[in-house]
């Protein structure tokens, strides 16, 4: 297989079509190696996780008359809906703004008239410290945090 992929080393070894490898089997996306890569590999973790949902928007703007932001993902299992936020070089007080965001979208007054139960955020972080300094930090939301530890 090595003629249609390409690799590079992080903790493990990882793999991802080439030119080659994407003529052959049809993909018409193109992936390469970037500095978000560690970022959608963690994404995928929680995919992979919650059982491979259907329902299932990596980079989903959430919006209302009053405002609006980027969620890096949002998906349904069942009936129960989830946020995703992948935490995993973020400065504390990024992921701080990302938790008031989400607080502030809930209490929106569009979100309030149409909807019933606001859905779970989960955040995927990479250490202990961190799940519990975003726990302390939860203004009030229904949140579930992981760490890479926790799925493995």
């Amino acid at each position: 297989m090595d003629p249609y992929l390409n690799s590079f080393r992080d903790i493990e070894q990882i793999y991802y079509l080439n030119k080659a490898g994407r003529d052959k089997v049809g993909a018409e996306k193109v992936i390469t190696r970037n500095a978000q890569f560690k970022h959608t590999l963690m994404r995928n973790d929680v995919y992979i996780k919650y059982g491979c949902p259907e329902v299932w928007r990596n980079e989903f703007e959430l919006k209302t008359k009053e405002f609006r932001f980027i969620a890096d993902a949002i998906f349904k299992v069942g009936e129960a809906q989830y946020f995703l936020e992948v935490d995993n070089q973020q400065k504390m007080k990024a992921n701080k703004k990302k938790l008031e965001n989400y607080l502030r979208f809930k209490n929106t007054a569009s979100w309030q008239k149409y909807n019933k139960s606001f859905p779970t955020l989960i955040f995927y972080t990479v250490t202990e410290v961190r799940k519990a300094q975003l726990q302390e930090m939860n203004p009030g939301l229904d949140l579930v945090v992981f760490t890479v530890a926790d799925l493995f």
